[in-house]
């Protein structure tokens, strides 16, 4: 029985239906598998548009841009703190579009913190840096059909951490479908769904990756 139960657990892992290897990432790597210093700074760029679903229709941002700075990376402790966050239409400075018509993405509870959670390969993103208490996660939409409205995430965001390839490129990736952010003012749905996925690089470029 011992060596049935072997078996299926290997066809499974052959067919990805279970990750092959069962633990965190050890760090994060850059080159020739160097790790990230802490004290590094990186530079995370969406792939594919970052949207938000609500019952009004999609704001779709074609470019978005996060920067911060590496603040552990270690015996599979990960953290960073980001302390800009963009969002923004296809040509540099334009709004994002959607059913709202043109719609500026403003973040209004900057720093962040991004690391490595406990469960494998996952992560959590919330307000305040790292090596303080976790605050909400907001952002103001500017429209002008609404008017102003800000949302809110009291709870971490979570999603996976993965390497994948983008252009020939093999890269560290954050991603995080139908994460539910709350309105608390203004005249917009009263809740919007985020779906987003970034890859990492150093501020020159070079493409980083998470270490088995």
């Amino acid at each position: 029985m011992q060596k049935k139960i072997l078996a299926i657990c290997a066809a499974l892992v052959v067919f990805g239906l279970v990750p092959a290897n069962a633990s965190a990432f050890k760090q994060l790597v850059e080159g020739a598998g160097n790790p990230v210093k802490a004290g590094s700074e990186i530079t995370a760029t969406n792939v594919g548009n970052t949207v938000l679903t609500s019952s009004a229709g999609p704001v779709e941002c074609a470019v978005s841009k996060m920067h911060g700075t590496v603040t552990k990376n270690e015996a599979g402790a990960i953290e960073g703190d980001i302390s800009t966050a963009t969002f923004e239409g296809a040509t540099a400075g334009s709004k994002c579009t959607g059913s709202f018509g043109a719609t500026g993405v403003k973040v209004t509870s900057l720093p962040w913190c991004v690391k490595q959670s406990k469960t494998t390969g996952t992560y959590e993103l919330r307000g305040g840096t790292c090596s303080e208490a976790a605050k909400p996660l907001t952002f103001t939409l500017e429209t002008s059909f609404f008017g102003n409205c800000n949302y809110e995430r009291t709870t971490p965001v979570t999603g996976k951490m993965t390497n994948n390839s983008v252009g020939g490129v093999t890269s560290a990736h954050l991603n995080a479908e139908k994460v539910v952010f709350t309105r608390t003012s203004g005249f917009c749905p009263a809740a919007g769904e985020l779906d987003m996925t970034y890859k990492l690089e150093t501020s020159n470029g070079t493409a980083l990756q998470w270490e088995l």
